[in-house]
């Protein structure tokens, strides 16, 4: 049997009741999408450098071109 991961938005207060219902029925697994310390570190660093210096970033247009000219 093939897994397929879904990603659903559900935009009622009874979300997390109709969630539960198809955990406990053995429907669904939810599974926790955890940030890993280091990447909240880093993207506070890169946060801050930001702020303090505006100049330093790229327009994010620029920055998907480079990753295509590297490829």
């Amino acid at each position: 049997m093939n897994t397929i991961t879904y990603q659903v938005t559900i935009k009622k207060d009874y979300s997390f009741a109709i969630l539960e219902k198809l955990m406990l029925d053995g429907a669904i697994e939810l599974i926790p999408n955890e940030i890993p310390q280091w990447q909240i570190i880093e993207s506070r660093r890169r946060l801050a450098e930001m702020k303090s210096n505006p100049s330093s970033t790229i327009d994010s247009k620029d920055f998907f071109d480079s990753i295509d000219d590297e490829a």
